[in-house]
């Protein structure tokens, strides 16, 4: 392809990205960077703020609205799990990535955020920001298989037994470490704080979609819950049934101790006496505190991680993950959604 072509592409591609990554491109354009150089590079920097996007973890509408604050605050466990989606993704011969390939997109980031830490230069003479989380990410070795590292990052989720030690945990040993202060407001949200950490493991779906569901959407015969994926879709989740006695036993408190008779919200705190809607915030502070004091941070998008870790392994099938993750797309799976549903109930049945 010659170099022309390569100009109109990497035009193309700077359509969808923020004006901070153009700049990136005119700065590697006067240091004689190759056209083919610098579009692989807006390539990986498109599939990574979309990715960002998918998951959640930025709450934009497009790649172009990713804000810089966005990769100021980025943490090292967000790119770790983009790590895992590039090790685990297929090309088009439905091989994986090969580490290389995964490292030149960790050394495509690493480009990035060293331009706009250290070589960048505003009105004042000062770069966008100086926190540089990409110099935490380590690249794969050539001696490491996929699979190995796969494990590695593994260890830092609730995969196998772990989620059920975590939930013992919080039943037993968590209040057992309280003062008589702590027990009690542990007492009046115990059941509550573990229905929303075990849903959040037995389906996957988002931080939003979790603290926004509604005591109607949860179907506690059929094993479901109806939420709002991105797009505004509506969609049922399976819930692993493992997680039915926890969830159970919330729904059974939840109106009594929250006096949440008016209230939609499947998720509630009392505020002035009154039952509230949960917020994404609490959630993200609740999770925290009891995986703390389990010895492992933790976040909802872990959770989410975790349960596609484990429907993989019991699956080895991208299309029945993507299914319950909310990832796949209604052009793509139209024809087979009666034969995903039933694969993914029955895959969902043997998670344990």
């Amino acid at each position: 392809m010659d170099q022309q072509r390569y100009l109109e592409l990497c035009e193309q591609r700077l359509a969808d990205l923020p004006d901070y990554v153009r700049k990136f491109y005119i700065n590697r354009q006067a240091n004689a960077y190759s056209s083919a150089t610098l579009y692989q590079y807006l390539q990986e920097y498109v599939r990574f703020f979309s990715w960002l996007i998918d998951e959640q973890i930025v709450t934009v509408q497009t790649t172009k609205d990713i804000p810089l604050v966005a990769l100021d605050k980025m943490k090292l466990e967000d790119i770790e799990l983009y790590k895992i989606f590039l090790m685990n993704k297929r090309k088009a011969n439905n091989h994986k990535l090969s580490f290389q390939a995964v490292n030149r997109s960790i050394n495509a980031l690493n480009a990035l955020w060293y331009f706009l830490t250290i070589e960048a230069e505003q009105a004042d003479g000062e770069p966008y920001f100086y926190r540089n989380v990409m110099k935490k990410v380590k690249l794969l070795k050539s001696s490491e298989t996929m699979a190995t590292r796969s494990r590695h990052i593994g260890q830092k989720l609730l995969t196998g037994d772990k989620k059920h030690d975590f939930i013992a945990f919080m039943q037993v040993d968590y209040p057992s470490a309280l003062s008589n202060r702590q027990l009690a407001s542990y007492t009046q949200n115990c059941e509550r704080d573990i229905a929303i950490c075990v849903l959040a493991l037995t389906t996957g779906i988002r931080l939003s979609e979790l603290a926004q569901a509604n005591v109607s959407d949860l179907n506690l015969e059929q094993l479901t819950i109806t939420v709002i994926r991105k797009g505004g879709q509506q969609d049922t989740v399976p819930i692993a049934p493992w997680g039915l006695p926890y969830l159970q036993d919330y729904v059974q408190i939840r109106q009594q101790r929250y006096l949440a008779a008016n209230e939609r919200a499947l998720f509630v705190t009392k505020y002035r006496g009154q039952a509230k809607r949960i917020s994404n915030y609490a959630i993200e502070k609740l999770v925290a505190k009891y995986s703390e004091a389990f010895g492992v941070r933790l976040t909802p998008h872990k959770f989410r991680h975790t349960l596609a870790t484990d429907l993989m392994s019991a699956t080895h099938s991208e299309t029945i993950v993507a299914t319950q993750l909310g990832q796949t797309t209604t052009q793509a799976t139209h024809l087979y959604t009666h034969v995903v549903d039933d694969e993914q109930r029955s895959a969902m049945d043997k998670l344990e």
